[in-house]
C-alpha cells in the first residue's frame, strides 16, 4: 500500500464527498471538514495558495451552503491570480439565509474593479451598504473595495475607526499610508507606513509606500533606502527593484548598477509571469491545452 503524506491523504479520502445543500454532514465527514479547515488555515498561514486550492474546493463540496468556504477559496483563486473564477465564486458564496452578510457582495465588489467592472462594484458596495453598520468583522473588506476603487476618503474613515479597536494592526496601517498617498499627504502617508514597518518589518508594501511617501517629501537617500528594504522584505517581488532603477537613473548611479536593477526587475517579472501561468495549469483542468 502506498504511503501518502497526511494531508494528501485526508483529501484523498475527502475529495469523493460531495454533499447536497439540504444534506447534513454525518460525524465522519463532520471531522473532514474540521480537518480540512485546519489545514487550509495552515497552508494559507505559510503562503501555500496552491496546496491550499484543493483543500478549500473539497470544503466547499462537503458543505455546498456555507458562505465561509467559497469566500476563503475566492480569496486563494485570487492569490492565485484567478480573477473571473475568484469572482464567480464570491458570487456563488451569496445566500439568502445569509443576507445580512455584506462579506460576499464586498470580496466580489473588489474582484470587479480588478476584472474592470467598477461601475458594478459600486452598485454592490450601495447594495451593503445597509448592513455594513451591523458587520464589523467586515470592514477590512470594506476597506479592499474602497482602496481598489481609489475612494481614497472613505477608506481612511473606516481605517480610522479599525485603527482605534486594533490599533496594533500593521496591515490597516499600510492600507491608512496608501490611502494618505493617494490624497498626496506625504506626512500622513509616512506616518503611517513607519508605524506599519515599526509592528511588521516584513511588510514589502509598505516599505515601497514609505518609499513613495519620502519621494513626495523629496527625502531622494531615504526614499533609496525603503525601496532597497522593499527587496529584502520579498526579494520575488518585482516592483521594488523597477523603482530602485528608476531611482538610480535620477541619481545617476553607475551605469552597471542601472543595468543590473533593471535585469533583475525584468527576471523577477518573467518568473512571475511563468509562476502564475504555472499556478493556471495547475489548477484548471486542460489549461496548459491547445
Amino acid at each position: 500500500m502506498r504511503k501518502l503524506p497526511r494531508h494528501q491523504l485526508l483529501l484523498e479520502i475527502s475529495t469523493p464527498i460531495a454533499k447536497r445543500p439540504s444534506e447534513p454532514l454525518l460525524a465522519a465527514e463532520l471531522w473532514h471538514y474540521s480537518a480540512l479547515s485546519a489545514l487550509g488555515r495552515s497552508l494559507d498561514a505559510r503562503g501555500e495558495s496552491l496546496l491550499a486550492y484543493p483543500v478549500l474546493e473539497a470544503m466547499t463540496r462537503l458543505v455546498p451552503n456555507d458562505p465561509g468556504s467559497k469566500l476563503r477559496l475566492s480569496d486563494c483563486q485570487k492569490r492565485l491570480g484567478l480573477f473571473a473564477e475568484a469572482l464567480d465564486t464570491a458570487y456563488a458564496a451569496v445566500h439568502p439565509e445569509y443576507r445580512a452578510d455584506p462579506g460576499p457582495l464586498l470580496a466580489a465588489a473588489e474582484l470587479e474593479v480588478i476584472t474592470g467592472n467598477r461601475d458594478e462594484a459600486r452598485k454592490l458596495l450601495q447594495q451593503v451598504a445597509p448592513y455594513l453598520a451591523d458587520a464589523p468583522q467586515r470592514r477590512m473588506m470594506h476597506v479592499a473595495v474602497l482602496v481598489a476603487l481609489r475612494e481614497w476618503p472613505g477608506a481612511v474613515v473606516v481605517l480610522t475607526a479599525v485603527l482605534l479597536d486594533h490599533p496594533r494592526e500593521a496591515y490597516a496601517h499600510m492600507l491608512l499610508a496608501r490611502s494618505h498617498l493617494g490624497q498626496s499627504r506625504w506626512q500622513g502617508a509616512f506616518e503611517s507606513a513607519i508605524e506599519a514597518t515599526r509592528l511588521d518589518f516584513t511588510n514589502a508594501r509598505a516599505h515601497e509606500i514609505l518609499g513613495h511617501a519620502l519621494l513626495g517629501m523629496s527625502l531622494q537617500e531615504q526614499v533609496w533606502l525603503a525601496f532597497e528594504a522593499a527587496t529584502l522584505a520579498r526579494p520575488q517581488w518585482s516592483r521594488p527593484w523597477a523603482k530602485l532603477a528608476m531611482l538610480a537613473r535620477q541619481m545617476r548611479k553607475p551605469k552597471k548598477e542601472i543595468t543590473r536593477l533593471t535585469e533583475r526587475h525584468h527576471a523577477l517579472r518573467q518568473e512571475a509571469e511563468a509562476r502564475r501561468e504555472a499556478w493556471r495549469e495547475a489548477v484548471t483542468p486542460g489549461a496548459g491545452e491547445v
